[in-house]
C-alpha cells in the first residue's frame, strides 16, 4: 500500500512504502513504527503491533468508493503520543452522495443525533456498527441567481481494533462534520444545512484514552441573517457516535474531553457508549427433578464454547446455555 507523505522536515513530499498484509495474507504482520510524518490513508491495515509518534494522520475523504472516508486500524496492540493526531473532519458522506442521514435541502444531516430538521438517526448506541457522518442538506436558491452551494460534509470513520491493548496518550482524534456553505445572495434563499458528526469506534482488551481529544460533532449550518425567504437559518448537523468496548469498564482511563455536540443551530447530540465486556464466566448449574441447565456469559475474546452433556460434545456453541431433560432417576452432566 503507499501513502503520501510529508516528513515534517521538508517542503518535498515523496511516496512512502508502508508494507502490511490484509486478512486474505496475513501470515508475516509487521511491527508498524510512524514518527515524525504526516500522512493521508483511509481503507483496512493490519499491523502487529502499531506504534504513533508525532504523526499526523489524514483521512482521504469519501469520493463514492466503499473504503474512501474511513480508516480501520487492526492489531495486536495500537499506540499513539500525544503530538499525534488523526483527522477524518469532514470526510464522511456529501451532498448529492449524502448517506442514510442527509438532509433535505437547507437541514442538517442526521448520524447519532438528528441534524436541525433532518431525517432519523441511523446505526445504533451499543452496538459494534460504526458508519461516516451524512452531508447536510444544500442551500435553497430561492429567487437568488447563483446557484445554491452544498451541504457540510459529514464526518470519517476511524476504526481501532487491537486483541490486546489500545494506548492513545493525549492524542486527538476528530471525525467533525462540515459547516454548511452560505445563503447565495443576502435575503433570498436559504443557506445549507451543516454534516452531521461521523464514528469513532474503539476496541482492546484495555482501552486508555486518557488526556485524549474526541471528537464526532456536528457541524454548523451555513451563516446568512434571516431575510424572507429564511427566518431561521442556520441549521446544524447532529453528533456522532463514540464507542469504547474493553474487557472491562475503563471509564476512569477515557478522557472527559470527548464530545459528539450537535451543530449551530439546533443540531441534536450524538452518542457516547462505553462498556465493559466481562471474561467468560464459569458454568453456571440450575437443575430440578427432570432437568438440568447450565448457563454461561460470553467474555471479549470469547463468543462460542465447547460444551460436553453427558460426555457427547457440542462444538462452537453461540448458544449461552443448554438445557437437557432427564426421565425418572435419570441423570444429565454438562461440563
Amino acid at each position: 500500500i503507499t501513502v503520501s507523505v510529508n516528513d515534517g522536515f521538508s517542503a518535498l513530499s515523496h511516496q512512502w512504502n508502508l508494507t502490511v498484509y490484509d486478512r486474505y495474507n496475513s501470515t508475516t504482520l509487521q511491527n508498524i513504527n510512524l514518527s515524525n510524518r504526516s500522512i493521508t490513508m483511509y481503507g483496512t491495515y493490519y499491523f502487529n503491533n502499531l506504534n504513533v509518534q508525532n504523526t499526523n494522520i489524514n483521512i482521504f475523504a469519501y469520493d463514492g468508493s466503499p473504503e474512501s472516508g474511513t480508516l480501520f486500524f487492526n492489531a495486536s496492540n495500537i499506540t499513539m503520543d500525544n503530538l499525534s493526531t488523526i483527522n477524518g473532519n469532514s470526510t464522511g458522506f456529501y451532498t448529492g452522495d449524502g448517506g442514510p442521514g442527509e438532509g433535505s435541502p437547507s437541514y442538517g444531516g442526521s448520524y447519532g443525533g438528528v441534524g436541525s430538521g433532518g431525517p432519523p438517526v441511523y446505526g445504533t448506541t451499543n452496538e459494534h456498527d460504526i458508519d461516516k457522518g451524512s452531508a447536510g442538506g444544500s442551500a435553497v436558491q430561492g429567487s437568488c441567481v447563483p446557484p445554491p452551494g452544498p451541504g457540510g460534509n459529514g464526518g470519517g470513520l476511524v476504526y481501532l481494533n487491537a486483541t490486546n491493548n489500545v494506548t492513545l496518550g493525549g492524542m486527538g482524534l476528530y471525525v467533525n462534520g462540515g459547516t454548511g456553505s452560505g445563503r447565495p445572495c443576502a435575503g433570498y434563499g436559504k443557506a445549507a444545512g451543516g454534516g452531521s458528526g461521523g464514528g469513532i469506534l474503539i476496541i482492546g482488551k484495555y482501552v486508555n484514552a486518557s488526556y485524549s481529544t474526541l471528537q464526532a460533532n456536528g457541524g454548523n449550518g451555513g451563516t446568512a441573517p434571516g431575510g424572507a425567504e429564511d427566518p431561521n437559518p442556520p441549521r446544524g448537523g447532529g453528533g456522532g457516535r463514540i464507542k469504547f468496548i474493553s474487557i472491562n469498564d475503563n471509564t476512569n482511563n477515557i478522557s472527559t474531553a470527548i464530545t459528539v455536540s450537535g451543530g449551530t443551530s439546533n443540531g441534536q447530540v450524538g452518542t457516547i457508549y462505553y462498556y465493559g465486556m466481562p471474561n467468560a464466566s464459569t458454568l453456571t448449574p440450575s437443575t430440578s427433578n427432570f432437568f438440568v441447565n447450565y448457563s454461561w456469559i460470553s467474555g471479549f475474546d470469547t463468543d462460542t464454547f465447547n460444551v460436553s452433556y453427558n460426555d457427547t460434545w457440542i462444538n462452537d456453541s453461540s448458544l449461552s446455555y443448554i438445557n437437557r431433560s432427564v426421565g425418572p432417576h435419570g441423570w444429565g452432566n454438562i461440563s
